[in-house]
């Protein structure tokens, strides 16, 4: 798969940081696709996004979760910075 290093600034000046996986191959334009479609599934919408970018950053092999996520949805992502705490 490849890794694309993806940080969103927010309009409140919140930042965020996560990764958006992909299959092997995929323009960065998808990747900021699919980054905007995922930040709506958190209920994040794209107006709220003052400054955001995907950036291809390297290649890996998919473990078996990211394997399904992408299979079933086109992506998957590891949230890396800026999220609130799993209770």
């Amino acid at each position: 798969i490849d890794v694309f290093d993806t940080h969103v600034l927010l309009a409140d000046g919140q930042r965020m940081h996560f990764d958006i996986l992909l299959p092997t191959g995929t323009s960065e334009d998808l990747a900021n696709h699919y980054a905007l479609q995922w930040l709506r599934s958190i209920t994040i919408e794209p107006e709220a996004v003052s400054q955001g970018q995907s950036r291809f950053c390297h290649s890996e092999n998919a473990t078996p979760e990211q394997q399904s996520s992408i299979h079933t949805q086109g992506f998957a992502v590891i949230q890396m910075e800026g999220f609130p705490a799993l209770a």
